[in-house]
């Protein structure tokens, strides 16, 4: 079943990682407050559950009280920061177990990520000041020079927030998090001749990457070989269960999510940086139900697994967003099984890459003919006949605003 796709924020972000240099007794601080942090998220979590709620109105006025009696030296801030992400974290699981609503209480795990709104954490030049236990503690910090040429204040990025935690080496880091107003979106042609002109089609496979209206197509030779020999050393370890073996698997992780993350970024680039306006995506929000045994065999299911569509989609979205660019979904309903020429649907069209009508004999690249039917689909439905009122020239077709209803 597909899930509408939920807008991005007005606001775009970015972030940076630093590590500052922590004395004993400012990491013992820290860690300190990481654990409380830790406690009153459990408390918040199992509340929403126990009342059946996820309110962040009842939670201030139920369970805030309690925790701060409780451990008045917690500050005030990080605790309400706390209550927000914990309502958030039950709405979320609700949204994705709906057959197990308010049945779990989510949990943090050990040495958790703190959330820092401003009421908490200050940024004045490079005097970072942290609200913890008991005190506050100031450090001068460095920002990386890449990410200050890239994201200056005079574009308007402003300091908004920061993510306190313990990374895999057991050091302390900081995420500052910048903000700033998204960019209003570029005016789109009335006619619909020009508007397919800046229109773009993509379709995402787990085999081939992704693959555009125009019949470029992306060579996932490499990822693929990259992806089974991932898999090959990670069943091997699994096989073996031996204490090398599980720090070996949990390096392999870090290293194939940054492989496979880089290869996102890159297809992303490519995308967002075109001439077109509009770069129209399927909605995969239904794709997690084939993962499920029973729906799609083991093969199938495996691929599905190493795929991430989803994280390409959000890199491709903010992208186009910062550029003041639209993307676009349509239902991928027989994408891959319909004729881009004729219009004809066959699903014994397809053939080991290629598509091949035997309505009108057309030939092309399988990919390439859904990426076309992607493309026509979101013309047809952003698209109407012009109305007398409208100004329009005859032959012209006035176009809904992407986003809107057709």
């Amino acid at each position: 079943m597909l899930k509408p796709i939920k807008p991005l924020s007005d606001t775009m972000r970015r972030s940076v990682k630093i590590y500052p240099e922590f004395s004993p007794e400012e990491r013992e601080t820290i860690l300190n407050t990481m654990a409380l942090y830790e406690e009153a998220f459990d408390d918040f979590s199992s509340y929403c559950v126990f009342k059946r709620t996820a309110s962040r109105k009842k939670l201030q006025a139920d369970v805030y009280p309690y925790f701060r009696e409780l451990h008045p030296e917690f500050p005030s801030a990080l605790l309400q920061s706390v209550r927000d992400q914990a309502a958030e974290g039950v709405k979320s699981f609700n949204e994705n177990n709906p057959d197990k609503r308010y049945h779990v209480s989510p949990k943090l795990k050990g040495n958790c990520t703190m959330r820092y709104t401003l009421r908490a954490v200050s940024l004045r030049g490079n005097l970072l000041t942290l609200s913890t236990v008991g005190k506050w503690i100031r450090k001068l910090i460095t920002i990386p020079e890449f990410f200050t040429e890239r994201y200056p204040k005079k574009d308007g990025w402003k300091f908004n927030s920061a993510l306190v935690g313990i990374d895999y080496k057991d050091r302390i880091y900081i995420t500052l998090v910048y903000t700033k107003p998204a960019l209003e979106k570029m005016e789109l042609p009335k006619d619909l001749e020009e508007l397919a002109a800046v229109t773009e089609g993509y379709d995402r496979g787990a085999k081939n990457p992704i693959a555009d209206s125009e019949g470029n197509k992306q060579d996932s030779k490499e990822s693929s070989v990259a992806k089974r020999r991932y898999d090959y050393n990670r069943k091997t370890c699994q096989e073996k269960d031996t204490r090398s073996s599980r720090r070996r698997l949990k390096a392999l992780s870090g290293r194939e999510a940054r492989f496979v993350h880089n290869d996102n970024h890159c297809m992303s680039n490519r995308i967002a940086n075109n001439p077109k306006k509009v770069h129209v995506l399927e909605n995969l929000s239904g794709m997690n139900e084939l993962k499920r045994k029973g729906v799609s065999g083991k093969k199938t299911r495996t691929m599905l697994s190493n795929w991430s569509p989803s994280q390409l989609e959000y890199d491709i979205r903010y992208k186009d967003q910062a550029l003041g660019k639209y993307t676009e979904f349509v239902d991928p309903a027989y994408t891959s099984q319909k004729c881009s020429n004729c219009g004809n649907i066959d699903k014994n069209a397809r053939r080991k890459g290629e598509y091949h009508c035997r309505k009108c004999g057309m030939r092309m690249q399988s990919d390439v003919n859904a990426a076309k039917n992607i493309k026509n689909r979101w013309l047809e439905n952003y698209t109407r006949l012009p109305a007398v009122d409208d100004g329009l020239k005859a032959g012209q077709v006035a176009v809904n605003p992407p986003g809107s209803q057709a």
